[in-house]
């Protein structure tokens, strides 16, 4: 004989819906848009990549020339987000 509560009712079809959420594959449609993706660097890359010393892009970016992200103690750049702003300043 199997004696049913109520309560225990819901929350085994509640953990049925969190299970097939779980194992699910993941769909592109679940993924961030490429666009929303963004690749941040160290100073080092971003040094490089703009043919400048860290020290002057440390001083660009406590002047707030340039966007950064910190994460941390990490201080990181998006140089898709540096070079658009880098082309609007040569523009003005």
């Amino acid at each position: 004989m199997e004696i049913r509560i109520p309560e225990l009712d819901e929350i085994s079809r509640k953990l049925d819906r969190v299970l097939a959420l779980l194992t699910r594959e993941v769909q592109p449609q679940d993924l961030p848009a490429q666009k929303d993706r963004r690749k941040l660097v160290g100073i080092k890359e971003t040094a490089e990549a703009l043919g400048l010393a860290t020290s002057t892009l440390y001083k660009m970016t406590s002047e707030g020339r340039l966007p950064y992200h910190k994460i941390g103690r990490r201080v990181l750049f998006d140089l898709e987000e540096i070079m658009a702003r880098l082309r609007i300043k040569k523009r003005r």
